[in-house]
């Protein structure tokens, strides 16, 4: 998770101090293990891997709006 001005893992923190229950989807060019864990620290239960198909997309978008368990980040105790 790049971008310019900061990385996704500080964009979903800047996010949570807003909102904890805002639903993140993350969408990576990145494939591998590390990328998954280090989105479930951050309360990420929803990963696109680059590229990815518009069916894809629907799909990963219809399970995060029916998940109940989104606004709930790890415990960081």
């Amino acid at each position: 998770m790049m971008m310019p001005v900061m990385d996704g893992a500080a964009l979903v923190r800047a996010l949570r101090r807003l909102d904890m229950s805002v639903r993140v989807i993350a969408a990576s060019g990145f494939d591998g293990r590390g990328q998954t864990v280090a989105a479930s620290h951050l309360g990420i239960a929803h990963i696109l891997a680059k590229p990815y198909s518009a069916k894809a997309l629907l799909s990963t978008l219809r399970a995060a709006l029916e998940s109940e368990d989104h606004a709930k980040p790890p415990d960081s105790s």
